[in-house]
């Protein structure tokens, strides 16, 4: 059916107003998302202010972050705990998805009564480049070797022994060269215990091996690095989303002001122009090439009997177009 001036007009602006219509602002009336207002603000944990995701806890709901990344927030620093162990947050680097931490039972303290390995072997967490282990043998014999310079140093402190039990920290591994000749010795120590240190501390504790400078060190804690989703994370914020955690999927969630998206907000409005416009268009171009196409063939019909060229060639513009109609169609 051909349309007529008035009615192409109308057509267009029937378009228009439906992409003005999708690209409007929502309306003060109408609320954001709850759950992307409630994952756009930080919070203050402790010490430590404008913490975001993938962290949550305290008034900070668990969807606005991963389950690995709960902090307590009801002492003088935030706690984050891996396998059911406690460490004290000092710092945290957004930009960098980083972290520091050190072992909460060794703060300010070489001797817990209870001491533990620092293992932390959790997802999307994981050492940063620079940490070592600083192994520390609680209730050793006597060594009846002299202990290497700037390796090892002993320590005072009793864990369920007597008097003259000694302890012994050690900032490297015991395969070095230097220390397998006593590595069976420090074996014979009732408590084996491997923690972690940077590199800088390490170095340190080899300048300056007091039981001091061995808390100070301990105290200063250890890096580590997060990879929350933050490719997606990255897509999310980009588009305008708050990153978050959906607790029924166990996966990554980006909270768009309309409600929540698994990667990004963008796209949405795109799409749905793109499923409105396109077969109005489509449409619209058909009835005005098919019209044109006629009024062709109507000349091509009076002028069939010396032109009958421009004939075959309308009806087979004719005839592909109808053929292109029925494949997208298909």
């Amino acid at each position: 059916m051909n349309l007529y001036p008035f009615q192409k007009i109308s057509f267009l602006l029937v378009i228009t107003s439906t992409i003005c219509l999708l690209y409007i602002p929502r309306s003060l009336g109408e609320k954001d998302d709850e759950q992307y207002l409630n994952c756009s603000a930080s919070f203050q944990c402790a010490n430590i202010p404008n913490i975001g995701y993938p962290f949550w806890g305290s008034s900070r709901p668990d969807y606005c972050g991963y389950p690995e990344f709960k902090l307590n927030c009801t002492g003088d620093a935030p706690v984050i705990s891996f396998q059911d162990e406690d460490y004290r947050v000092l710092d945290i680097n957004q930009s960098a998805s980083s972290l520091r931490i050190a072992r909460a039972d060794y703060w300010n303290n070489v001797c817990p009564v209870s001491p533990g390995n620092t293992t932390i072997e959790v997802n999307h967490v994981e050492y940063a480049s620079d940490v070592q282990e600083l192994l520390l043998f609680y209730d050793c014999p006597p060594l009846s070797i002299p202990l290497p310079v700037q390796l090892t140093s002993q320590f005072n402190c009793s864990i369920n022994s007597t008097a003259n039990y000694i302890n012994y920290f050690v900032t490297q591994n015991l395969t070095n060269s230097r220390l397998t000749n006593i590595s069976g010795t420090f074996g014979t120590c009732n408590t084996t215990i491997t923690t972690r240190v940077s590199q800088s501390a390490s170095v340190n504790l080899a300048m300056n091996s007091t039981k001091d400078n061995l808390v100070a060190n301990l105290d200063s804690g250890f890096g580590l690095k997060w990879d929350a989703s933050n490719n997606l994370c990255k897509q999310c914020d980009e588009t305008g989303g708050q990153c978050g955690y959906n607790t029924s999927t166990t996966e990554f969630t980006c909270y768009c002001k309309d409600g929540p998206n698994p990667s990004n907000c963008a796209g949405m409005h795109e799409l749905v122009i793109f499923l409105v416009l396109i077969p109005c268009l489509w449409g619209f171009l058909s009835n005005t090439y098919m019209s044109y196409v006629g009024r062709l063939e109507s000349l091509c019909y009076f002028q069939s009997l010396h032109h009958g060229k421009l004939s075959y060639l309308a009806t087979n513009a004719k005839g592909l177009w109808l053929g292109l109609e029925s494949c997208i169609e298909i």
